[in-house]
């Protein structure tokens, strides 16, 4: 709670299992979150930027019993896809993800086209999609090679109509 500071609640990942992204809504009380499943301890918990996510609704409810409600969400994300960007519209109805999937021979990071996709968080719809080409096979959107899920790529604007993205080629001239 912002005025008084007091915890609402701890909300733990699901069994197995980690978060590594969340995005808000206006009302601070609407959240979508993404888990992965760590890797197995062989590989010390590991966490790839290319795992299976998993979805989900957090809604706060002050006061209610119980005060928050986690449920899963389905979007289809391509296999593979490294997640780059994450942003829950004002009113929480929509969910856009920045994600890159493998190229042809491609390593990590990937080579492959950029996707930035907008879901319906009530269907798992996807109700946008604008695709775009690697030519200098490099990360994008000011992205990590790792995990969490960044919120702070992805911005909708206040009336929730358009989107802005931070946007930056890693092996091209404007690389740092």
């Amino acid at each position: 709670e912002t005025l008084t500071g007091k915890r609402l609640a701890t909300i733990a990942a699901p069994a197995g299992t980690t978060f590594v992204g969340v995005t808000g809504a206006a009302d601070d009380r609407t959240f979508v979150l993404d888990s992965v499943q760590p890797a197995p301890a062989t590989r010390s918990g590991t966490l790839w930027p290319f795992q299976p996510r998993s979805w989900y609704l957090l809604k706060i409810r002050p006061g209610a019993t119980p005060v928050q409600t986690l449920t899963p969400l389905d979007f289809p994300l391509p296999s593979l896809a490294d997640v780059t960007g994450v942003a829950l519209s004002p009113d929480g109805t929509k969910l856009a993800v920045f994600y890159q999937v493998p190229g042809s021979g491609a390593g990590f990071p990937y080579n492959g086209r950029f996707t930035l996709q907008v879901y319906s968080v009530a269907t798992g719809a996807v109700l946008r999609s604008w695709t775009g080409d690697d030519p200098a096979h490099g990360s994008y959107a000011y992205a990590s090679d790792g995990l969490p899920d960044p919120n702070a790529n992805l911005t909708w604007t206040s009336d929730g109509q358009r989107l802005a993205f931070a946007y930056r080629n890693s092996n091209g001239s404007s690389a740092s």
